[in-house]
C-alpha cells in the first residue's frame, strides 16, 4: 500500500509539471526570434545660412569720428557679405569730404574688406568711415581687424608718359593763375590736382576777391585807388605785415581782376 502511494505522489508531480510547461509561452526558434531594432541616431538640425556665415545677418549703424565730429553709416549684412554700406548723419565739410562718402562704401564692399585707399585730400572723413563700418562689423560678429587687412584686388594703374613743357602742382587760385599765365605765353602745360574737384581753398573762401581801382567801382561811382588799399592794409597790420609784399599785391589788384574778366 506504502509503495502504491509513492508511485502515486510521483506520477501526480509529474502531471503537474508536464501541465506547467505546456501552459508556458512556447520557446521561438532562430527563425521566429524578431531582430532588435536598430538604434536611434538623434540627427543635429542643419546651421541655418544666418548662423553659419562670417557674421549675423541684418543691418547695424556704425559710428566713427571725422573732422566735423561723429560720422555714422548703415551697414547691411547677409550671412557671408557687406551687402551695402550709407554713410548717414554727419557734419564733415561739404565738397571736401563728397568724394570720400560717395567712393568708400562702393570700395569696401566691392574688396569684402577695409584696407581700401583713403580718399586723397578727405583722410580725415575717409577713416571715419572705415572706422564705423568696423564698427558695425564687430557688432555683426565679425572681424573687423581681419578685414582692415583685406583691400581691393584691382590691378594697378599702368604709367603714362606725357610731355609737356610745364608741370604746376595744385589747382588752387595760384597754380591756376600760373598753369593759365603759362598757356597764354604759349607753352603746354600740365595740372596737376590730388583732390576730386580743381579750386583748392579758394573755391571754399566765399568768392571774394579784394580789389581796388577798377573798372566796376568806376561804373558805380565808388571813388578808391590802389595806393589808398595798400595805404588801409599796412595801417590795419600795425606794423606786423610785410610792406613790400602788400604793396606788390595791391598795386597789381587791379589788373588781376581785369584778367579774370576777361577770361570769363
Amino acid at each position: 500500500m506504502k509503495n502504491w502511494k509513492k508511485l502515486f505522489a510521483v506520477m501526480m508531480a509529474c502531471i503537474l509539471a508536464l501541465s506547467l510547461v505546456g501552459c508556458g509561452t512556447p520557446a521561438q526558434t532562430p527563425a521566429e526570434q524578431t531582430p532588435e531594432a536598430p538604434a536611434q541616431t538623434v540627427q543635429q538640425p542643419e546651421p541655418s545660412p544666418e548662423t553659419a556665415g562670417l557674421y549675423t545677418a541684418g543691418t547695424y549703424t556704425g559710428k566713427g569720428t571725422g573732422m566735423g565730429g561723429e560720422v555714422q553709416v548703415e551697414v547691411v549684412f547677409s550671412a557671408d557679405r557687406i551687402e551695402s554700406i550709407t554713410v548717414g548723419e554727419h557734419h564733415e565739410t561739404a565738397g571736401i569730404s563728397d568724394p570720400a562718402i560717395e567712393r568708400l562704401p562702393a570700395a569696401i564692399v566691392e574688396a569684402q574688406g577695409l584696407g581700401v585707399d583713403t580718399v586723397t585730400g578727405a583722410t580725415m572723413t575717409s577713416n571715419a568711415i572705415l572706422d564705423a563700418v568696423a564698427d558695425a562689423v564687430t557688432q555683426a560678429g565679425g572681424d573687423a581687424e581681419a578685414l582692415r587687412l583685406k583691400g581691393s584686388d584691382a590691378a594697378a594703374a599702368e604709367d603714362e608718359l606725357i610731355e609737356t613743357d610745364v608741370v604746376v602742382v595744385g589747382s588752387g587760385i595760384a597754380g591756376l593763375s600760373a598753369a593759365i599765365e603759362a598757356a597764354q605765353a604759349g607753352a603746354k602745360v600740365v595740372l596737376v590736382e590730388k583732390m576730386a574737384s580743381v579750386g583748392g581753398a579758394s573755391i571754399t573762401c566765399g568768392g571774394e576777391v579784394i580789389g581796388a581801382g577798377t573798372q566796376m567801382q568806376k561804373d558805380q561811382g565808388i571813388e578808391d585807388s590802389q595806393e589808398a588799399l595798400v595805404a588801409y592794409w599796412i595801417e590795419k597790420g600795425e606794423g606786423h605785415v610785410s610792406e613790400e609784399l602788400l604793396t606788390t599785391y595791391g598795386m597789381h589788384s587791379t589788373e588781376t581782376i581785369e584778367w579774370m574778366i576777361d577770361m570769363g
